[in-house]
């Protein structure tokens, strides 16, 4: 009887004690008994293969997009239509400049060029040397000044550049005037490209532009000329419209010395058509 309880108390001791823990990198018994048993025959020990930890940030920084459960970036599509231009993109193909006309000597320094025609023969503007284009006169041409002849109601009279030499265009001119504006070798000033002037600057060469801005009072120049120094920066050239006399004279001298005069190059009409 008393045997049965000592075992008794025994067994219940082993059960209620803790299982001793092995210090760190103890190898356990099963695994020592057959670390001893491949030394007695010469083999090398069994060392684990090393744990690599990896970043799960980094599987998911190079895995695909689809993986990452990201949708693929959206790539905007190609335009279908080309921005509006106030110079013949036809008409830039051409081989030839403006051949006919006084044509004024410039030299482009690389900003935007910005042509500025008076609407009259800019007596008013005698004293401003920047590139001006005026009306022509038939009384001879200013070294730095261009000219420029009124448009017609039909088809533009030969007579026309007989009396006026020195014009390098027609401004205002209608469609049945233009053939005979790029046989004469002239260029084209209109308040729009219209059909029959990008059908002649392909077929005829005629260089024509639009104009991108247009003043019919003193008070509105320095906003016309704004608007067409913009479209200049946007297209590389633009041509404006002013009146005629001293007061226009005086804001267009105003509006020579701000921010915005800064940023294109006054130019003659002739480097602003296409081929110039």
């Amino acid at each position: 009887m008393r045997s049965t309880m000592a075992a008794l108390a025994f067994g219940l001791s082993c059960a209620a004690a803790p299982a001793a823990i092995p210090p760190d990198h103890a190898v356990p018994e099963e695994g020592a008994r057959t670390g001893r048993a491949l030394a007695q025959l010469g083999a090398p020990p069994i060392t684990p293969p090393p744990i690599t930890l990896v970043d799960p940030a980094e599987v998911l920084r190079d895995a695909p997009r689809a993986e990452r459960g990201e949708a693929a970036p959206l790539v905007p599509a190609a335009p279908t239509a080309e921005p509006r231009r106030v110079v013949l993109d036809g008409a830039r193909t051409a081989k030839a400049p403006v051949r006919a006309g006084h044509v004024a000597a410039f030299e482009a320094d690389g900003r935007p060029r910005l042509a500025i025609v008076v609407d009259g023969p800019g007596a008013a503007f005698a004293a401003m040397r920047v590139p001006l284009t005026v009306a022509a006169t038939g009384g001879g041409a200013r070294p730095d000044r261009e000219y420029v002849i009124g448009g017609a109601d039909g088809p533009l009279d030969p007579a026309a550049f007989a009396d006026a030499p020195e014009a390098v265009a027609v401004i205002d001119a209608p469609d049945a005037a233009l053939p005979a504006v790029a046989e004469e070798g002239r260029g084209a000033v209109l308040p729009d490209l219209g059909l029959a002037a990008r059908r002649l600057a392909r077929t005829d060469g005629l260089r024509a532009a639009a104009i991108a801005a247009a003043a019919d009072h003193p008070d509105a120049v320095a906003a016309a000329l704004d608007r067409a120094a913009f479209a200049a920066a946007r297209d590389g050239a633009a041509v404006v419209r002013i009146p005629d006399g001293p007061a226009a004279a005086t804001a267009l001298g105003a509006w020579l010395a701000s921010r915005p005069a800064a940023r294109v190059q006054p130019a003659p009409l002739s480097a602003v058509l296409p081929g110039g």
